[in-house]
């Protein structure tokens, strides 16, 4: 899913896994070089707790109503 802010796009990918592996970052990774996009990018998730991990935040998918700003 994409969000559009004025000029800004950020990428929100949905994983249904609780385990976070290296593959879930593999679409956000190509969407970032493909677009040249620098907005943010987000990973909904089955797991428990939220963190970012290289330019992704992850967010539990019970906690997405918590965010405050996409």
């Amino acid at each position: 899913m994409l969000i559009e802010k004025g000029e800004q796009l950020s990428a929100v990918e949905i994983k249904s896994g609780q385990t976070v592996t290296e593959d879930y970052f593999t679409s956000l990774a190509k969407w970032r070089h493909v677009s040249g996009s620098s907005g943010k990018q987000y990973i909904v998730y089955g797991g428990g707790e939220p963190f970012t991990r290289s330019h992704v935040t992850l967010i539990p998918w019970n906690r997405v109503a918590d965010v405050e700003t996409w």
